[in-house]
Order: structure tokens, then C-alpha cells, then sequence
């Protein structure tokens, strides 16, 4: 908001905003960012230590303060208040209402939340839990279209936008998508690279992998000799 000027007092070191050279609603904070360009908001905190979002007429947003806030992400920020967390949007609605044990902020349009049990799903931006299932950890956000969790088991497996587990397959570990292959490991330590279609490129599991950079992976055999793999499965 290139009209509107983020300004700190000399004599108490408070923060306003100049707005066509007048102080926007008559208002000082103890602290406060620069209007957001998406969003018209600022984060501003008051004197007891609370924060809200200011909007460009001078008002709180929703009207409501809070222990901490976050930036918007998919339009929506992570808000706290009496150690529960939200999501809240650029209305100053509460996202379904609900608050939770403890939070991330969106990526790809879901937000990793934990319900007072300590099992945790992914919050979409409707307000619903994906799959309306929930996981004994989420150990990866959602990249490349796909979040990885884990279960009562210490089991990995990818989670589709679907809320399906990708393949139905559960893995000793599993790591992030890059170039739509994600890295897993098996009981016995090998690994293998899966592909967005829920199967192991070239069916071929391999003492280790890498990820994919620039449409080639390295793979090492069990007698300790290194090649590349293509996308397809090919030994280079």
C-alpha cells in the first residue's frame, strides 16, 4: 500500500500508519508491519501484547486479538489464543469454526492441524479434515501434491489431495516429492523411488537412492557401484 506509510515515534517508539499524510484512525501500536499487498492487512500489536490484522480504514480485523498471528498463506493466517490455534481469513472469520491443539500453516491449500488427542489430519480450506482421517504424526507438508504421514506403526505412506494413501503402500520411511518421484525406504534399509501412480520406478529397490534433480536420479546397487536412473526406469 504504497498511500499508506508504516511510521515509528521518536519519543515512545510506537508505530502508526500515515495515510495521505494523517495518522490512519487516530491509532499507535507497540508493534506493526507493512500493509500486506494481497491481503490490504497489517499485523499490529497492542499494548497488553495482543495482536490483530488492521485494515486500510483503521479497523480490526473481525474485531478480535490474539496471542500470535501469521501471514496469510492460501488465504488464510494462523492465529493463537489461550494456547489453541486457528485459522482465520481476510473477513475475520474463524475457519469452521474450529481451534486446535497445535497447528502449521497452509501449503498447496492444507494446513496440518492436531486435535486434543494428539492425532493429526489436514485442514483444507474449507474447514474440512481430508479424508476425515487422522494420522499418529504428519511428518511432511504438501509438496508436489502429496503429504506424508505416519502411523501407530511408525509407517510412512504419501497422502493424495484425495485423501487417499497413495498405493495404499506404507513404507519405514518416506520423503518429500521432487519431479514427481518420492524417495522411500524399506524394512531392510533399501530404497527405492515412488512414483506419483503409487509404483516403484522400474519395480527395482536399490541399497540407495537420490532425489531427482534435472530428470535423472543416482542409484547405488549392493555391490556398491553407482548409476543413474531416468524418469522411466532406465539404467544410464
Amino acid at each position: 500500500m504504497k498511500e499508506i506509510v508504516l511510521v515509528r515515534r521518536n519519543d515512545n517508539d510506537k508505530y502508526g500508519f500515515l495515510k495521505n499524510g494523517l495518522l490512519l484512525a487516530d491509532k499507535w501500536f507497540e508493534d506493526a508491519y507493512e500493509f500486506d499487498d494481497k491481503t490490504d492487512l497489517s499485523m499490529v500489536q497492542r499494548e497488553d501484547g495482543q495482536w490483530g490484522f488492521l485494515d486500510t480504514k483503521g479497523n480490526i480485523l473481525g474485531n478480535k486479538w490474539f496471542e500470535s498471528v501469521h501471514d496469510f498463506t492460501d488465504g488464510f493466517a494462523m492465529v493463537e489464543k489461550d494456547d489453541l490455534f486457528a485459522f482465520i481469513d481476510t473477513k475475520g472469520n474463524i475457519l469452521g469454526g474450529k481451534w486446535f491443539e497445535d497447528a502449521y500453516e497452509f501449503e498447496e491449500s492444507f494446513a496440518s492441524v492436531k486435535r486434543e488427542d494428539g492425532k493429526w489430519g489436514f485442514l483444507d480450506t474449507k474447514g474440512n479434515i481430508l479424508g476425515d482421517k487422522w494420522f499418529a504424526e504428519i511428518i511432511g507438508f504438501f509438496h508436489e501434491g502429496f503429504g506424508i504421514v505416519q502411523n501407530n506403526n511408525d509407517e510412512y505412506a504419501y497422502i493424495g489431495k484425495d485423501g487417499n494413501v497413495l498405493g495404499g503402500l506404507w513404507f519405514h520411511k518416506a520423503y518429500p516429492f521432487f519431479e514427481g518421484f518420492g524417495r522411500v525406504v524399506d524394512n531392510q534399509g533399501n530404497e527405492a523411488l515412488l512414483g506419483k501412480d503409487g509404483k516403484i520406478l522400474g519395480g527395482t529397490w536399490f541399497r540407495s537412492v537420490t532425489d531427482f534433480s534435472e530428470g535423472f536420479a543416482g542409484v547405488r546397487r549392493e555391490d556398491g557401484q553407482w548409476g543413474f536412473i531416468d524418469t522411466k526406469g532406465n539404467i544410464l
